[in-house]
């Protein structure tokens, strides 16, 4: 037979650490321009690292306190911790909010890159709407259009720039190529020397004389650049006698057309519409 062994009572102590949940507050107001980054400030509790929900924004990883989180906005909105999560696992959400209004930028255009002959000037001309100010550069003019010449830069590429500045503050900037060419001969073609029919035309187009002009030449199109883009050997122009060029593979913009022999070169403008 079996003798029952009475059992002892258990004791004993379990010792139980409770961890407050970690803590995000935000707080702030402020107004941008739209395009720009903003930095929060985030005043954290908890045991680092954190890792913090924001809005539409993500996960964010906060190494310490107070955090500094950067956004970029696209519209006006507020923004808030909606999860915070410490070294502990711990979960916690957050507090407060931050408002912000975003601006937008100034309309701006500048026409495409264009060139000119190194005897003759160009107005550039911002297209804006609204109340606002500008700042040319080079030059440091500060009305809507400009007059450019060769004076002072002589043949090649140059960039203008200019910054555009609204009532809100905000403010955008644009910049346009323009090339100015030796044209050799560019009032002779412009008297009629050189014909170019239609023009503007898609790249396809007759060249021909209206003033005399015959001989063998050699014939280059040039872009904003000063780049050749198109070239053909042995072109023979006279009163009577026009020639057809393909260069229909060019994009819209405004070339230089230059007819070139011994005797010297002969250009015009041409345009490009497709």
């Amino acid at each position: 037979a079996h003798s029952a062994v009475p059992c002892a009572d258990a004791t004993g102590v379990i010792a139980l650490s409770i961890l407050p949940a970690p803590g995000a507050t935000i707080s702030g107001d402020t107004t941008i321009c739209a395009g720009s980054e903003l930095q929060i400030e985030v005043q954290l509790t908890g045991t680092a690292p954190w890792q913090l929900e924001i809005g539409d924004y993500g996960t964010f990883t906060a190494e310490q306190s107070p955090a500094y989180i950067t956004i970029a906005p696209d519209a006006t909105q507020t923004v808030q911790v909606t999860a915070v999560t410490d070294a502990n696992q711990c979960q916690g959400t957050g507090s407060g909010a931050y408002n912000f209004t975003v601006n937008e930028l100034p309309y701006l255009y500048l026409p495409a890159d264009t060139m000119a002959c190194d005897n003759h000037s160009v107005t550039l001309t911002a297209v804006t709407t609204g109340n606002v100010q500008y700042l040319w550069s080079p030059g440091g003019y500060i009305t809507q259009s400009i007059i450019v010449d060769s004076t002072g830069i002589g043949t090649g590429t140059g960039v203008w720039t200019v910054l555009v500045t609204g009532d809100n503050g905000c403010s955008k900037e644009a910049s346009v190529n323009l090339t100015f060419n030796d044209c050799t001969g560019i009032d002779n073609a412009e008297r009629g020397s050189v014909s170019i029919y239609p023009n503007p035309s898609d790249g396809r187009f007759s060249i021909g004389s209206g003033s005399g002009i015959q001989g063998t030449y050699n014939l280059t199109i040039t872009d904003a650049s000063n780049k050749i883009v198109f070239s053909k050997s042995d072109i023979l122009i006279g009163i009577q006698k026009q020639q057809v060029i393909n260069a229909g593979m060019l994009s819209e913009g405004i070339y230089l057309v230059k007819l070139s022999n011994v005797e010297g070169t002969l250009s015009a403008k041409l345009i490009i519409k497709k």
